[in-house]
């Protein structure tokens, strides 16, 4: 794909990449060290042979970014979007398609426990010390389901010995009325005990969508609270408890149509414009086996996580008892016509879903660390792992007379229920040869065994009396499961190597090249409108290569990062989605091969005391190599793909993979400047360029994603020991309209936007300093 800036954003992108890369002469200044728990020990990003960006609380809290997907903006090769089912994440172009069934490509991990459902990468986060992002596979430390990557959320916590510590933060945002209050308390009550209190409340106001039938929409609400306790008995001993509460909700329909007769089904608008019109005039309708309580479009999560970490000193050993139980329930009811009153073309035509999720996981981890001076040091654990899920999705069509009947209203409903109990066992080592003070080889390997018993039921009714009395059946409307009852086991064992050799030269930089292998497990889908033959899929492999350069110059004050991989994918999930007549139809699969390569360069540059610069550019070639069958576009774009001198499908080999931008990148500008003796004025500009992009498994045309630049920016005021500061926050200023996922709907396409301009005023207050 062609690259297609403004003249304006060529500006701003060279003018903050370059004013990086000027030298600078008697440097003083040093970069911060970063330290990672990416190898399951403290050590710093620069030491270990993975190409990994790390973003510290305090970076967070200052740009107000509160999820994944605020993040992914200003990551290269990371992105997050909002998909109608679920959550879209992808790492160099590789991610998951947007079945529910699915596991992430991108593993994520919250204090060491994992979280697999993609729901989850969109629950709000606070307080967080540090976020890791490591690209390519990842199993031996990060287990299965890390094909493409892997996020590590750390959470803050407050140790024993700790000084008192009270902190509030309060935001409002000035384009929808939106606000957000932070209170943490945290401390050490004795000298064995710390203890740390968040409590977090937002609603970002008035909804940045403008609906035409009901209003502004699109708001959200959430409240976060988390405590968390660390108990030090000796100093052999220490124990991490940690519990987790959010509340988050989503108010109307946000996603919009476009393209084809989106126009005539939407008069005056039918373009991504952050306007819509759809309510879900018929959800009050809709047949649930599960207790969905969407009355209206929306969406509403809440979740529970508790943790245990226990480390106990074993001579010079540390053995880690990791326990952790997480739940959550998701509602979501949509408009799946995005349309007052009209759809597919046919005025009149409504069509309605609701889904529901229920979540339950119970998971532990038994791992010994070796002393890390010594010729040999390994890691060696096992984990277990069991879960339920309950995935319910129910449809609603109603069609005006004379489409089915002659001068009768016809409606079909029906839901489709999945549940799934899952047992996952998983051993794994790592062991680090040291050939030399600056040469040694680090090899890994984990099992796993993953077995999933599924059932999935449909229910499906029918009226001709515009829903007075349903009646069983199913005439084919379109709202009803094409797969029948079914039931059934999928097991992987898996065996995932990894190795790499580092080398070390000069005083602060290192070489390395890394080999590994990772598997994503198989499953049944959760979707209604799949064929019988598409139900069950199975599990995706990968293979990464990836050689790097890490160093550390002019005295500590520059850091140059640079990365080649080249990742090779053998049977890729995926979901595609056609319209066969009033019918969304579902595939779910494994395509055949694919690759992502690309070059990877990161700097960062303390200039001053008070001024430091960086930039990261991405270049990937990530696409299918071989994808027969793959639903056809409405386009017609992709060539067809023969079976027997019979069509079946299409042919997507050599086009790119949806959410895999050719070049992407982000370049900021930090200071901190003092004036006078107390005060200090501190800011932050960032510019971050996506190329464009297919943003739907079906690879239209129409719903590219063009380039943009999106433009963040900070500017407060404050003490100089940050007592208390006002600051004013501007995200996305150049009010870019990001697609971040789409899907064919026949007469016309559903895309959903990122928010657009957002100021926000900021003041925080450190009651302890």
């Amino acid at each position: 794909m062609n690259i297609k800036l403004s003249t304006s954003a060529v500006a701003i992108w060279m003018v903050l990449a370059c004013v990086g890369l000027v030298p600078v002469v008697a440097i003083s200044a040093e970069l911060d060290e970063v330290v990672v728990t990416a190898t399951k020990r403290e050590e710093s990003a620069q030491d270990i042979p993975i190409s990994l960006e790390v973003v510290s609380g305090q970076q967070l809290a200052d740009m107000s970014i509160t999820d994944l997907g605020e993040l992914s903006t200003t990551m290269p090769n990371f992105s997050i979007g909002d998909g109608v089912t679920n959550n879209l994440i992808t790492i160099r172009g590789v991610g998951s398609g947007e079945d529910r069934s699915f596991e992430q490509s991108v593993s994520l991990f919250h204090d060491g426990i994992y979280m697999p459902r993609s729901r989850q990468t969109r629950t709000p986060f606070f307080d967080a010390e540090r976020i890791e992002v490591l690209r390519g596979p990842q199993a031996v430390f990060f287990g299965l389901n890390s094909t493409a990557g892997a996020v590590a959320i750390h959470s803050a916590k407050n140790r024993p010995g700790d000084d008192l510590e009270v902190r509030l933060t309060g935001e409002y945002e000035m384009e929808y009325s939106g606000y957000s209050a932070t209170a943490i308390v945290g401390g050490s009550p004795t000298d064995t005990i710390g203890l740390r209190l968040a409590v977090q409340t937002n609603d970002t106001g008035d909804g940045y969508i403008e609906n035409a039938t009901s209003g502004d929409v699109g708001n959200s609400e959430s409240t976060l609270v988390r405590l968390t306790g660390v108990f030090e008995p000796s100093d052999k001993v220490t124990i991490t408890a940690k519990y987790d509460y959010a509340d988050y909700e989503v108010v109307g329909l946000t996603g919009e149509v476009l393209n084809r007769f989106a126009g005539l089904v939407e008069p005056g608008d039918g373009v991504l414009d952050w306007r819509n019109s759809g309510i879900g005039e018929r959800l009050d309708q809709i047949f649930e086996i599960a207790p969905n309580n969407q009355s209206g479009p929306g969406a509403l999560q809440e979740v529970n996580n508790f943790m245990v970490n226990a480390d106990f000193a074993m001579g010079e050993h540390t053995l880690t008892a990791l326990v952790g139980l997480t739940d959550y329930t998701y509602e979501l009811g949509t408009d799946l016509d995005s349309v007052a009153a009209a759809g597919l073309g046919l005025p009149g035509l409504a069509l309605d879903a609701t889904s529901y999720e229920e979540y339950e996981q119970t998971s532990a981890e038994l791992r010994l660390t070796s002393p890390d001076d010594r010729t040999i040091e390994y890691v060696a654990g096992i984990y277990y792992q069991t879960s339920d899920l309950k995935s319910d999705q129910s449809n609603i069509i109603f069609f005006p007379p004379d489409v089915i009947v002659p001068g009768a209203p016809f409606s079909e409903r029906g839901t489709n229920l999945l549940l799934q109990d899952q047992t996952l066992l998983s051993l794994y080592a790592s062991a680090t040869f040291n050939l030399s003070d600056s040469a040694r080889i680090i090899a890994g390997v984990r099992y796993s065994d993953d077995e999933k018993d599924w059932s999935r039921e449909s229910i499906c009714e029918n009226s001709f009396n515009d829903g007075t009395s349903w009646n069983p059946g199913n005439l084919g409307g379109g709202a009803c499961a094409l797969a029948s009852d079914q039931s059934g086991t999928v097991s992987d064992d898996e065996v995932m190597p990894e190795i790499a050799f580092q080398l070390d030269f000069g005083d602060n930089s290192m070489a390395y090249a890394k080999y590994g292998e990772s598997a994503k497990s198989g499953g049944a889908a959760t979707g209604t409108s799949i064929p019988d033959g598409n139900i069950v899929y199975g599990p995706e492999s990968a293979k990464g290569f990836e050689i790097g350069l890490k160093s550390l110059l002019a005295d500590g004050a520059l850091q140059l990062n640079i990365a080649y991989f080249d990742n090779e994918f053998d049977d890729l999930q995926v979901k595609s989605s056609i319209v066969e007549g009033t019918t969304v139809i579902t595939r779910i699969g494994n395509a055949g091969k694919a690759s992502s390569k690309g070059f990877e360069i990161d700097m960062r540059w303390a200039a001053s005391d008070y001024l430091s610069l960086g930039a990261t550019v991405a270049s990937l070639d990530a696409k299918y190599d071989e994808f027969n069958g793959i639903s056809c576009n409405t386009s017609g774009s992709l060539p067809p793909y023969l079976e027997n001198g019979i069509q079946s499908g299409c042919d997507a080999a050599g086009e790119n993979l949806p959410f895999a931008a050719d070049l992407t990148g982000s370049a900021f500008i930090d200071f901190d400047v003092p004036v006078g003796s107390r005060l200090a004025i501190f800011g932050r500009l960032m510019a971050s360029l996506t190329d464009d992009h297919f943003t739907d498994g079906t690879l239209e045309p129409t719903l590219v994603q063009e380039s943009y630049t999106r433009v963040d920016a900070r500017l407060g005021i404050g003490a100089n020991d940050r007592k208390w500061s006002i600051a004013v926050i501007g995200k996305n200023l150049s009010d870019e309209k990001i697609n971040m996922s789409s899907q064919p709907l026949g007469a016309y396409d559903l895309a959903y936007l990122m928010m657009p301009r957002t100021i926000t005023v900021q003041g925080t207050y450190n009651f302890a300093n």
